[in-house]
C-alpha cells in the first residue's frame, strides 16, 4: 500500500478503549489516539502471536491464519486509496505482530443497531430513510467507478457519523473481502464468507459477483432503513433463507409503495441485469429529496 510514514502507527500511539464488535478475521475497539485525543476505531486482526499485552487489551483469539493477514492487507490497500465522505477514512495503520488498521470514529455506530437495537427518534422522517440510503449509493457508486466490487454491503457495516445538526452519514466499512474487478468478467464468488440476508442469489448459488450482486445487497439495506425491522425476523435457519432467496422470495413489500420502495424492488430483482446501477440509483434518490 502507498501509506507515508505518517500513517505508520505503533501500538504505543494508541489507546485502547471497550470492544465494539469483531468479526471472522478481526475485533474492533474504540481508541484514542495520545498525541492530540482525536477518537478512533482500531480494527486488530487476529494472529497466531497474541504479540500485545497491557491493561486495555482484552484479546484472548487463538483461532486465526494467514486469511486474516490477507484481509489485512487487501483492506489497507483498498483503504489508502478511498477517499470519500461516505467511506470511512482511513487514520493509519500498526504493522507488527499483531496488525491493525486504525480508521475515523463514527459516533453513530452501525445502521444495523441504529434500525434495530436501539430506540429510533420519532422524527425519522421519510426525507431521513432517502439521506441514508443516497449516502450508501453515493458511496457505493465511488466503489464502482473505481472498478472495486465490496462484496459484503451489509447494513452492520454501514456506520453513521453525527453531524452538527444531529442528523447521520453513512460511512461505508469492512473491505476485507472487496476487490478490484472487471465488471465484463465478474469475479467468482464464495458463499461461505457470505450473509445469506444481504447476499445475491446468484452469488449463493455459486455463481459471480457484480456491480449488480452489490445492488441487490443495496436494496436489502434499503429494505431495513424503510421497515426498521430486521430482515427475515421469521426464519430460523440461514439454510431456509438461502432456498427462498434463490427461489425468488423476498421480504414482505411494505403496503405503502412510495418511491423508495419501488427503487428497492428495481434494485432485488433476480436477474442482476434487470437491476439499475449505483450511476441510475444516485440520480434517482436524489430527484426523491428535489420533489
Amino acid at each position: 500500500p502507498d501509506l507515508s510514514l505518517t500513517d505508520v502507527l505503533q501500538w504505543e500511539d494508541v489507546s485502547l478503549g471497550e470492544s465494539v464488535g469483531e468479526g471472522a478475521y478481526a475485533e474492533v475497539f474504540k481508541g484514542v489516539l495520545k498525541k492530540d485525543g482525536v477518537e478512533v476505531a482500531v480494527k486488530r486482526f487476529w494472529a497466531e502471536d497474541e504479540g500485545m499485552t497491557g491493561e486495555n487489551w482484552k484479546g484472548d483469539k487463538d483461532q486465526k491464519d494467514e486469511t486474516s493477514l490477507v484481509s489485512f492487507r487487501r483492506e489497507v490497500a483498498l483503504m489508502s486509496l478511498l477517499h470519500h465522505k461516505n467511506i470511512v477514512c482511513l487514520v493509519g495503520v500498526i504493522f507488527s505482530s499483531t496488525t491493525a488498521v486504525v480508521m475515523e470514529w463514527c459516533d453513530g455506530g452501525s445502521l444495523y443497531d441504529f434500525l434495530h437495537t436501539e430506540k429510533l427518534m420519532c422524527d425519522f422522517t421519510s426525507r431521513d430513510k432517502v439521506c441514508l440510503a443516497l449516502g450508501i449509493a453515493e458511496g457505493m457508486l465511488f466503489l464502482h467507478s473505481n472498478s472495486l466490487l465490496h462484496r459484503d454491503l451489509k447494513s452492520p457495516n454501514v456506520l453513521l457519523k453525527r453531524t452538527t445538526k444531529g442528523s447521520f452519514v453513512p460511512k461505508i466499512a469492512d473491505f476485507g473481502l472487496s476487490c478490484k474487478n472487471m465488471f465484463s468478467s465478474g469475479v467468482l464468488s464464495d458463499s461461505s464468507a457470505l450473509n445469506p440476508l444481504w447476499a445475491a442469489p446468484e452469488v449463493l448459488m455459486g455463481g459471480l459477483f457484480s456491480d449488480k450482486s452489490d445492488v441487490y445487497s443495496f436494496a436489502m439495506i434499503v429494505w431495513e432503513i424503510i421497515t426498521q425491522k430486521p430482515l427475515f425476523e421469521e426464519v430460523k435457519f440461514q439454510n431456509e433463507i438461502e432456498k427462498m432467496v434463490a427461489s425468488g422470495i423476498r421480504p414482505e413489500v411494505p403496503p405503502n409503495k412510495d418511491e423508495l420502495t419501488l427503487l428497492m424492488i428495481l434494485c432485488w430483482a433476480q436477474d442482476p441485469n434487470r437491476r439499475p446501477a449505483f450511476s441510475e440509483i444516485v440520480p434517482k434518490l436524489s430527484t426523491f429529496l428535489e420533489a
